[in-house]
C-alpha cells in the first residue's frame, strides 16, 4: 500500500471510529488507533507470507553458493577478470538444509520454524503497534461523552 493509499485508509478508518465529531483531539486518537490497526493488519499478512515463502522455497533466505568471501572473490575474479588468484577452483557451499517433509502437517510445522526468526522479529513490533493501539482508545475513552460521539466497533 503506497502512502497515499495508506493515508486515504487511516483517514477513512479514524472517521469511522470518530463518527461525526470535529473535535481535532478525537480525530488525533482515532487516526493513531486507525495507523496502528492498518499497520496490524499488514504484519498479520507479511506472517503469512513468510511461511508461504519458507513452504515454497524451503528457506527464507536464498542458499549460500560459496564457502567463504573468499572463494566468491576468486571466483569474480577468475570468470569476470581472468585472474586466477590462487591455485585451486573456488570451494562451494554445501546446502546443509534438509528438504521440506512432504505430507501435512509435518511440513507446514517445518516451514513456520523455519520461519520462526523473522516471525519473532515482526511480533515484537507487533506487540508495541497493540500498546500503542490500545493506549490510543484508552485516551479516546477518556474524552467526555458531550465532546464527541464516537463508536468503536
Amino acid at each position: 500500500m503506497s502512502g497515499a493509499k495508506f493515508a486515504r485508509a487511516v483517514e477513512a478508518l479514524a472517521h469511522d471510529i470518530a463518527g461525526d465529531t470535529t473535535d481535532q483531539v478525537t480525530l488525533g486518537l482515532a487516526r493513531e488507533a486507525a495507523e496502528r490497526m492498518l499497520e496490524l493488519d499488514r504484519a498479520r499478512r507479511i506472517e503469512v507470507a513468510l511461511i508461504e515463502r519458507a513452504l515454497t522455497f524451503g528457506r527464507l533466505d536464498p542458499a549460500k553458493v560459496f564457502a567463504s568471501k573468499r572463494d566468491e572473490v576468486a571466483w569474480i575474479m577468475q570468470h569476470y577478470c581472468g585472474a586466477t588468484l590462487w591455485k585451486g577452483r573456488p570451494k562451494y557451499a554445501e546446502d546443509t538444509l534438509p528438504p521440506l517433509p512432504a505430507e501435512e502437517p509435518h511440513r507446514t510445522a517445518e516451514g513456520v520454524r523455519r520461519a520462526l526468526p523473522s516471525l519473532l522479529k515482526l511480533r515484537r513490533y507487533q506487540a508495541r503497534a497493540v500498546a500503542k493501539r490500545d493506549q490510543a482508545i484508552r485516551k479516546l475513552l477518556t474524552i467526555p461523552a458531550e465532546r464527541t460521539q464516537f463508536r468503536l466497533e
